[in-house]
């Protein structure tokens, strides 16, 4: 399980001049972790920070990859890690906005829950199976 990064969120609060909501320290956390590096490889100056109904956004100029460059994968790993809603938008054409909305473990709506990555991943073999047409292409 991932723990917050108290360190990042320090760093980043000392360069905004202000404290951190909950949302914000998750969202460093998750792009700290998904992105492999401090917070001071992710933005200068960090104020592309922004509140997000309950949660936090922020706009980055990252390559996310499944493999190779496997961000887009850490990023999915540690959203469950952290059981945060997590949402890429595109911001403009050379960056992608990441949205936080933190939730609970066994929350109540879906809008209140997170799965954790073995629920997420079990979900998604079970309707893969029931899907899954074969495609012949010869």
């Amino acid at each position: 399980m991932l723990a917050l990064n108290e360190g990042a969120c320090q760093w980043v609060s000392q360069t905004l001049k202000r404290d951190l909501t909950d949302s914000e320290k998750e969202l460093v956390t998750i792009l700290c972790a998904s992105l492999g590096t401090g917070p001071w490889n992710i933005h200068r100056s960090w104020s592309v920070l922004r509140p997000c109904g309950y949660g936090a956004k922020m706009s980055v100029y990252h390559n996310l990859a499944t493999y190779d460059s496997d961000a887009l994968t850490r990023l999915v790993f540690a959203a469950h890690d952290r059981c945060c809603r997590v949402s890429i938008v595109p911001c403009n054409p050379a960056r992608l906005t990441i949205q936080v909305h933190p939730r609970k473990r066994d929350g109540d709506g879906l809008s209140d829950r997170h799965p954790t990555i073995a629920d997420a991943e079990a979900k998604y073999r079970r309707t893969t199976r029931q899907t899954n047409v074969e495609v012949s292409y010869g």
